[in-house]
C-alpha cells in the first residue's frame, strides 16, 4: 500500500490519532516505512 500525505506532520497526526489506536485494538504491532518523495513527474 502506498499513501501520499501533504506533510510528515499530517501523517504523524493521523497515525497517532487513528491508525495507531486501531492497530493496538486489533493486537497488531506493524509500523509503517517512510520514504520521502523529492521529485514527481507528470505528463
Amino acid at each position: 500500500m502506498v499513501e501520499v500525505w501533504e506533510s510528515r506532520e499530517a501523517l504523524d497526526r493521523i497515525f497517532r490519532e487513528r491508525v495507531g489506536p486501531a492497530l493496538q485494538e486489533a493486537g497488531m504491532s506493524a509500523q509503517p516505512r517512510f520514504f520521502e518523495v523529492i521529485n514527481t513527474m507528470t505528463r
